[in-house]
């Protein structure tokens, strides 16, 4: 795995004129991991999965567990924790930024990744579904942050929050 892929962003213009700018969030020797995935204030407990991910640049390679072994270049992963073999999807490469808040943009900045691992079921005949995983950098005076919440609002679709200053508009 790379560490660095020239082909992400970390800076971005919103349609509402606010400028971001994720670049000190990019690590290059550390992921983030979060284990998560129980939704909250329901009453069912869904099962956690370990997200490993990076802010406008590939998974760093020694953060994986040796089942992701062949995952390839990519800016986040899902893994079963409980699994040795197998269980480990690639969750896209593909960068897209938007405003958490369409009508307010000091509420933080959205990256979304997308291509990653086809789904076991979903989507339409030949138009399978594939994983993605958005992270919601949401405007909060936290200069290091943490991922504090990862769950799957949709199937195969994953969000992962993460409050920092890097979410905030930098003119703010």
């Amino acid at each position: 795995l790379g560490v660095v892929t020239a082909e992400y962003n970390t800076k971005w213009s919103s349609f509402k004129g606010a400028n971001f700018d994720v670049s000190p969030l990019t690590k290059t020797d550390a992921d983030y991991i979060l284990t998560a995935g129980d939704i909250p204030c329901t009453p069912e407990t869904e099962k956690n999965y370990t997200y490993v991910f990076n802010v406008a640049a590939d998974v760093y390679a020694p953060d994986l567990p040796s089942q992701c072994s062949g995952i390839g270049n990519v800016a986040a992963v899902q893994y079963d924790p409980e699994q040795t073999q197998g269980g480990c999807y690639s969750l896209g490469l593909n960068q897209a930024f938007s405003l958490v808040d369409t009508t307010d943009p000091s509420k933080g900045v959205a990256v979304t990744y997308t291509g990653g691992d086809q789904c076991n079921h979903g989507g339409t005949p030949g138009h399978p579904l594939h994983r993605q995983i958005t992270l919601v950098l949401s405007c909060a005076d936290v200069a290091t942050p943490s991922p504090q919440l990862a769950y799957e609002p949709a199937h195969c679709v994953y969000t992962v929050t993460m409050p920092t200053v890097y979410g905030c508009p930098v003119e703010c």
